[in-house]
């Protein structure tokens, strides 16, 4: 008697969550989507999508930034609006304890800024992302055309190139800003 008295009871809870709502969202608002088995299954999908774009901040460290990037495979095409294209959630560490370690040290900041762009374009395309000048300059706080004076420098330098399969973006035009995508090697 008390167990079912219980599931009775307890049973209803189970249907106060996201799915649910996004359910009776989709059953009143977009009533031919389908029915319930169809429902679910754009469900499972839309929370998986939701999961992919919207981690959990305890999956973060401190320093780290979740960023949408272009993937990598994503055909670019300049006429193609952004809003249109396939992005990739990325992680980008903006700070870790390398750079205050040379910070410490004294490293010139002009130094520093070209490192973290290194980093910041390999994050990305490690994670199947890609990053453009106005991404990085948007992170970094800094205009453009100063983002692209220290990838020029850091490029000069040299001594920093991955292997080929890991070399990071191409040169090519950003759908929405007609922007160049950063060549780091």
């Amino acid at each position: 008697m008390k167990q079912s008295h219980n599931t009775d009871t307890y049973r209803p809870v189970r249907g106060k969550s996201f799915e649910a709502a996004v359910n009776v969202w989709l059953r009143d608002q977009f009533p031919m989507i389908g029915g319930s088995h169809v429902r679910r299954l754009f469900i499972q999908e839309f929370t998986q999508l939701m999961d992919r774009y919207y981690p959990p901040p305890t999956r973060l460290k401190m320093g780290q930034v979740l960023w949408f990037a272009v993937h990598k495979d994503a055909p670019w095409d300049c006429k193609q609006p952004m809003a249109e294209t396939k992005l990739q959630p990325v992680v980008l560490s903006l700070f870790t304890q390398g750079d205050l370690e040379a910070r410490l040290r004294s490293v010139p900041a002009t130094r520093r800024l070209e490192d973290l762009i290194a980093r910041l374009v390999r994050e990305a395309f490690a994670q199947d992302g890609v990053l453009t000048h106005a991404d990085l300059a948007l992170l970094l706080h800094r205009d453009k055309a100063t983002v692209m004076k220290r990838i020029r420098a850091l490029q000069a330098r040299g001594g920093t190139d991955p292997p080929d399969e890991e070399r990071g973006p191409r040169h090519g035009r950003d759908h929405a800003q007609g922007d160049h995508r950063p060549e780091v090697r």
